[in-house]
């Protein structure tokens, strides 16, 4: 816990702790002989509005990058009161360092955004379904489905709806056989849009525990409409070929049967 009073009018320190000293790395004869812009890399009209929105308030919680006596820059969390110290009206200040913290939101946040582009690429999508059914969504599952991105996660009745009505029993069965443990093959379905039109998607689901909220499903759920259009042209070109060579052989024999016929007709009588 950091502990520093300011005059409010010029942002003079007027006392510092010794945890204050080790954390700037002045020694607190030098910090009471320092104001806040020597060590807030504010400009100085942020420094003054900030004063005096804690004069207005009387409280407040603020972020800043403070600059230490090695001349490294630290980010910080604030929590400033006015107080009154002797009978005049100073800011008490006590500061966190929350460097590592923002360091790590910072590294989560762009693993967040690499597992949503790569999401996007792959057509690849996740979610979750906890306790009382409650659906949370990736982005790419609100674009697989055709729904808008800022719109509601659907209830479980709402992606019900989402669903062939011939293929929901099959989704259902899984996700309970899911629930009990079991990892079963993936299963395709097909997801009937807002617009009408239809897509194949192929879905996995597993049960996982939350030491917290107890057991919950986890999964993914991938376009593969265009895979399986591949697939129906390939079928098809397999299906004509058949046919084609089907045909090639039963033209073959009838050619031989009419040579023979030939031959036969032209042999001398005896």
């Amino acid at each position: 816990m950091l502990f520093r009073s300011t005059n409010r009018e010029t942002g003079a320190i007027v006392d510092a702790n010794l945890a204050a000293a080790q954390f700037y790395g002045w020694d607190i004869a030098t910090l009471r002989r320092m104001h806040i812009g020597q060590i807030n890399t504010m400009p100085p009209e942020g420094v003054t509005a900030t004063l005096a929105a804690i004069n207005e308030a009387g409280r407040g919680r603020y972020f800043f990058r403070h600059r230490l006596a090695s001349g490294e820059v630290r980010e910080i969390e604030c929590f400033a009161s006015a107080v009154v110290v002797d009978d005049q009206r100073r800011t008490l200040a006590v500061i966190h360092d929350i460097t590592a913290r923002h360091v790590a939101e910072a590294a989560l946040r762009e693993k967040e955004h690499l597992l949503v582009e790569a999401q996007r690429l792959a057509h690849v999508g996740s979610w979750t379904l906890g306790s009382g059914h409650r659906l949370a969504w990736s982005e790419e599952m609100f674009r697989i489905f055709g729904l808008p991105e800022q719109a509601p996660v659907p209830s479980l009745d709402d992606f019900r709806r989402l669903v062939h009505p011939d293929d929901w029993a099959l989704v259902e069965t899984t996700m309970a056989a899911n629930m009990r443990g079991e990892a079963g093959t993936p299963i395709e379905y097909r997801a009937v849009l807002p617009d009408g039109s239809v897509r194949y998607v192929s879905a996995r689901g597993e049960r996982r525990t939350d030491p917290d909220t107890g057991d919950y499903l986890a999964g993914t759920v991938q376009d593969v409409t265009e895979r399986k259009a591949v697939e129906e042209a390939l079928r098809r070109s397999e299906e004509r070929l058949r046919l084609a060579l089907s045909a090639a052989r039963q033209d073959r024999k009838s050619t031989r049967l009419n040579s023979s016929h030939v031959a036969l007709s032209r042999m001398p009588s005896s």
